[in-house]
């Protein structure tokens, strides 16, 4: 965890604060997606952000039509939002490891609906492989945040 905190502050070390965020998820919600009890802290510049997902759940899972047991699991992850438009942004989210559950992907797309308020936005995001495109186990999360915007008030 020390090496992303470093990587972070590096990475905002150099750039405009223009164009810096902070954010904050208390919680996910099962609404297009099923995982809940998630919260995530991420930092963005411009169109690419560092995550931390943290599961408070240690509900377990058995996988349908299998006796496997699965786990919700925390997380680090990598965005990239090439689509960012004023009320809409679109992209893909890379994780550390395996999220939401033990078995699902690590490349993820990532969906985000805003609303800009002076500095702030509050914000609908989605997570999830695209239907199974990248494996059959697609929890997904979705939740809703509270985003920082550094700089200029327009």
């Amino acid at each position: 965890m020390i090496k992303y905190i470093f990587i972070l502050i590096l990475a905002f070390s150099w750039t405009d604060a223009l164009s810096q965020s902070l954010g904050i998820s208390p919680s996910s919600h099962k609404l297009w997606g099923e995982t809940t009890g998630m919260t995530e802290f991420y930092a963005e510049y411009k169109f690419v952000g560092l995550h931390y997902f943290h599961n408070r759940d240690e509900t377990r899972y058995t996988l349908e039509g299998s006796d496997d047991v699965i786990r919700k699991t925390s997380s680090f992850a990598f965005s990239i939002t090439p689509v960012d438009l004023t009320y809409f942004r679109a992209g893909m989210i890379f994780f550390e490891q395996r999220f939401p559950v033990e078995v699902a992907s690590r490349a993820q797309f990532l969906l985000e609906a805003n609303l800009p308020i002076r500095r702030f936005t509050i914000s609908y995001r989605h997570i999830s492989n695209g239907f199974g495109l990248f494996n059959e186990v697609n929890p997904g999360v979705d939740s809703f945040s509270v985003k920082v915007n550094f700089g200029k008030v327009d």
